[in-house]
């Protein structure tokens, strides 16, 4: 008899093991989803971050160019 409590004591550890395994992969799975969307969110940013440099860096040649007279025109 004691040997049965005993296998089913191991029953329930294997049970119980098992539930929390699905439950970390489960969450594994949805930490690795998360990565994905935020590896996305960052390139778009960066890709943004360089239209704007890239403008600003334009909009940077074109003042030194201009007179001041020619920003006073302007407005």
């Amino acid at each position: 008899m004691a040997k049965q409590q005993k296998i089913k004591n191991l029953r329930d550890e294997i049970r119980k093991a098992r539930e929390k395994f699905w439950e970390i992969k489960g969450r594994i799975k949805q930490i690795e989803e998360r990565e994905k969307e935020l590896r996305d969110e960052l390139e778009r940013v960066r890709e943004h971050r360089t239209y704007y440099e890239s403008l600003v860096s334009d909009m940077k040649k074109e003042m030194k160019t201009k007179k001041s007279t020619d920003i006073l025109e302007e407005l």
